[in-house]
C-alpha cells in the first residue's frame, strides 16, 4: 500500500515547475552556434538509423553492416550506444543554450576520435556500400564536429552557472558508472587483439576498439554531469540511459550464449540495470520538476 507521502514523491508538481524552470534566455547567456546545431541536425538521424539497422540485422552483418561482427551481442551494443546517442542529440536539437547542449556532446571527442582510429587501423575489414558509408563519415566527421566545436567558441556571450543541484546520491552513481566505464574503455584499447580477457564475451580487434571508443564516450558525458551537477542537464542524459541500458539488457537475454560463464553475464547484467535505473531516477526527477514540459526549459520575449 503507497501511502499519502509515498504518491508526494512521485507525483508531478506543476507548482515546482512553474517556479524552477530555468529563467527565460536572454542576450548574456550564449546560445549554440550553427557548427554545433548542424552536427547535431546531421548525426541524430545517423546514428538513429545506424543503431536500428545493427541492432535488428544483428544476426546479419556481413550483408547489411559496414563490417562483419562474429556476435550478435556485439552488434547489439553498438547499436544501443548508437541509438541512445541519437536520443540525446534529438535533445540537445531543442537546447538554445551552449550550456546545455556542452552536456549533449560532451563525449563527442572521445567517441568520433576512437572510431575514427578504428576504422583506419582496420580500413581493409569494411565492405559494402554501408562500409564505404562508414569510412568517409568518419573521415569527415573528426574535423566536422572540431570545426564546429571551434565555431562555437566564437559565439559571444557567457554560459548560465549552476542553478540546482543534482542530488549527491545520484553524481555518485553516475560517478562510479563513468569509472568502470573508463577503466573498461581503455582496457579494450589497450588490449584489442586480447580483448576476450577482459570482456564479458570474445570480441575481433575492430569489435573491441568500437567498443572502447563507446565506453569512453559514455563514460566522459556521465563524468561531465557527474562533476557539473547540474540538474538541467540530466534530462536528455536521463532518457538516453535508459535506452542504453535496456537495449543492453535486451541484448544479454537473446544473444547470452555469448557470455564467458554465468559469472560474466550476471555483471553485465546488473551494470545495464544500473544505468537503466539511473536513467529512471534522473527522468523521475526532472519530471517533477517539469524538466520535460517546455523543451530546454527555456521561454519568454528573448526567444521569440
Amino acid at each position: 500500500m503507497f501511502t499519502k507521502s509515498d504518491h508526494a514523491v512521485f507525483a508531478p508538481r506543476a507548482t515546482h515547475a512553474s517556479t524552477n524552470r530555468p529563467p527565460a534566455m536572454d542576450g548574456r547567456w550564449r546560445r549554440v552556434g550553427f557548427g554545433i546545431r548542424a552536427f547535431l541536425w546531421v548525426a541524430a538521424p545517423l546514428a538513429f538509423l545506424g543503431g536500428a539497422q545493427v541492432t535488428l540485422l544483428c544476426t546479419h552483418t556481413g550483408t547489411h553492416w559496414a563490417w562483419t561482427i562474429a556476435l550478435p551481442i556485439t552488434a547489439i551494443f553498438i547499436g544501443a550506444s548508437f541509438l541512445a546517442t541519437s536520443v540525446l542529440f534529438a535533445w540537445g536539437l531543442g537546447q538554445r543554450e551552449w550550456i546545455r547542449v556542452r552536456a549533449v556532446v560532451s563525449g563527442g571527442p572521445f567517441v568520433t576520435l576512437g572510431l575514427l582510429i578504428a576504422t583506419l587501423r582496420h580500413v581493409s575489414e569494411f565492405h559494402g556500400a554501408v562500409g564505404v558509408i562508414w569510412v568517409q563519415a568518419y573521415v569527415f566527421a573528426v574535423p566536422a564536429f572540431f570545426a564546429a566545436a571551434g565555431q562555437q567558441l566564437l559565439v559571444p556571450g557567457r554560459d548560465r552557472p549552476v542553478e540546482e543541484r543534482l542530488p549527491v546520491w545520484l553524481r555518485g552513481a553516475l560517478a562510479l558508472q563513468a569509472i568502470v566505464m573508463l577503466a573498461w574503455g581503455v582496457l579494450l584499447l589497450s588490449r584489442p587483439h586480447d580483448a576476450g580477457a577482459v570482456w564479458a564475451w570474445p570480441l575481433a580487434p575492430l569489435a573491441a576498439e568500437a567498443i572502447a571508443a563507446w565506453l569512453l564516450g559514455i563514460g566522459a558525458s556521465a563524468a561531465y554531469i557527474s562533476l557539473r551537477g547540474d540538474r538541467s542537464d540530466m534530462p536528455g542524459a536521463a532518457l538516453s540511459y535508459i535506452v542504453l541500458g535496456a537495449i543492453w539488457i535486451g541484448g544479454a537475454i537473446f544473444a547470452g550464449d555469448a557470455f564467458h560463464n554465468g559469472l560474466d553475464a550476471m555483471l553485465y547484467t546488473l551494470f545495464a540495470a544500473s544505468v537503466i535505473l539511473v536513467g529512471a531516477a534522473g527522468a523521475i526527477l526532472s519530471y517533477r520538476e517539469g524538466r520535460y514540459l517546455s523543451l530546454g526549459g527555456q521561454s519568454g520575449p528573448a526567444d521569440a
